[in-house]
């Protein structure tokens, strides 16, 4: 696993991208630790709507990964007219779980609390994630105790946004059975056993060729949420492996299959916020 992040990160970083239309805010401190900083990415043309932001975590096993990797995922954005906020975390092995998730409820809480300086939509967030950040974005929203703990106020979550996420893996090996140990720890870090009624909608996907996470955490998830009647959109993605998932949304990738679905799915999300907010 660690090999293949190594590789898709040293991928990502050449992906050219544009950032002629985007407002970028750098190294925005979201705690006092060195990872706790955040890039914020806004459209340079105001509307007259504010627009809904988009949380990324990143991957990387927890060991590894950087929020400069993820300009190409900014200029996909904002395109479409949403905000994008990419917040570095504290990686092993100067964290372990669940310090991570601390980390990552400051920066969303840090983005909630500051929306009138940035100028986006608070009611309209979206938590994504690839791989370790899909599991992270997935477990903010389904134990609140880590938003709870830095937070005084209710955060809610339009949708969460998984690709290729180990929602439900048992770590077998290191740095793993470090970063989750000791095994009795385990329970506390399988998201579907804390998901709830009141979870938000998911939008989960992973690739037929994913050698590296397999398809049964979606699966895992999926099941956890539509036995507590939750919504989810769940979906393979034929000949997609690990790294497509995320490159998807590089111009310059082939394949925009999995980059449509993701835009048409916050669409109807916030569509629906709309038609909610009008009645």
């Amino acid at each position: 696993m660690l090999s293949a992040c190594t590789d898709l990160q040293s991928y990502l970083v050449n992906l050219p991208a544009n950032l002629d239309h985007v407002r970028v805010a750098e190294n925005i401190a979201y705690g006092d630790k060195i990872a706790q900083k955040l890039d914020l990415y806004l459209p340079r043309d105001k509307g007259l709507a504010k627009p809904p932001l988009i949380i990324f975590f990143y991957g990387g096993g927890w060991t590894s990964g950087d929020k400069d990797v993820y300009k190409f995922l900014a200029e996909s954005f904002i395109e479409k007219n949403y905000a994008l906020a990419v917040p570095n975390y504290t990686l092993y092995p100067d964290a372990k779980f669940p310090d991570f998730m601390y980390d990552a409820a400051k920066a969303v809480s840090y983005l909630y609390k500051h929306h009138e300086k940035y100028d986006f939509d608070r009611d309209n967030i979206i938590i994504m994630g690839h791989s370790a950040g899909a599991y992270i974005a997935a477990m903010l929203a389904a134990d609140k105790t880590y938003l709870t703990s830095v937070s005084t106020k209710d955060i809610p979550f339009r949708a969460i946004i998984g690709l290729s996420g180990p929602y439900a893996f048992t770590p077998r090996e290191e740095p793993y059975t470090n970063i989750f140990g000791p095994p009795k720890n385990y329970p506390s870090m399988k998201i579907p056993a804390f998901v709830t009624e009141d979870i938000p909608p998911h939008f989960l996907a992973h690739g037929t060729d994913d050698h590296v996470v397999s398809d049964k955490n979606r699966i895992a998830l999926t099941k956890a949420i539509r036995q507590q009647e939750g919504e989810v959109i769940s979906k393979q993605y034929d000949d997609y492996d690990h790294i497509d998932t995320i490159s998807t949304f590089s111009k310059f990738w082939g394949d925009e299959k999995l980059r449509n679905d993701v835009f048409e799915y916050i669409q109807n999300i916030m569509q629906k916020a709309k038609n909610e907010k009008s009645n």
